[in-house]
């Protein structure tokens, strides 16, 4: 799907949510690059050969998506990774600004998070 594709399907679900109390709590990598790397050493067989990057860029690449990007390796998931995050920070302070808390993934505190926006 194209980013405003993505962006109307969640203006309809905000209006299928419409007078329900709920809140979006969105956990927000600051350095993506060495999340992965870090994941990437931990998502390992019983032998140290990684599993999960090798499928993971894979799919990436072979996805329309990926085609269309020229996304490629690790550089490539990198990319998709932060254009991801860019949307998804778009999409939840344009369509759920009452709604949503952006919290710094492993620097946040739930009982912070205020129970009423």
């Amino acid at each position: 799907m194209t980013d405003e594709e993505i962006q109307d399907f969640f203006l309809r679900l905000k209006a299928v949510l419409a007078g329900r109390d709920f809140r979006i709590l969105y956990l927000e990598a600051d350095d993506i690059a060495g999340s992965l790397q870090v994941i990437r050493k931990e998502r390992v067989d019983q032998n140290g050969a990684e599993m999960w990057f090798p499928l993971m860029v894979g799919f990436l690449e072979e996805s329309p998506h990926g085609v269309r990007h020229g996304l490629k390796g690790f550089e490539g998931l990198v990319k998709h990774l932060e254009h991801r995050k860019a949307l998804e920070k778009r999409i939840l302070t344009e369509v759920f600004p009452e709604q949503a808390v952006i919290l710094k993934s492993k620097h946040y505190d739930l009982n912070a998070v205020p129970a009423d926006l």
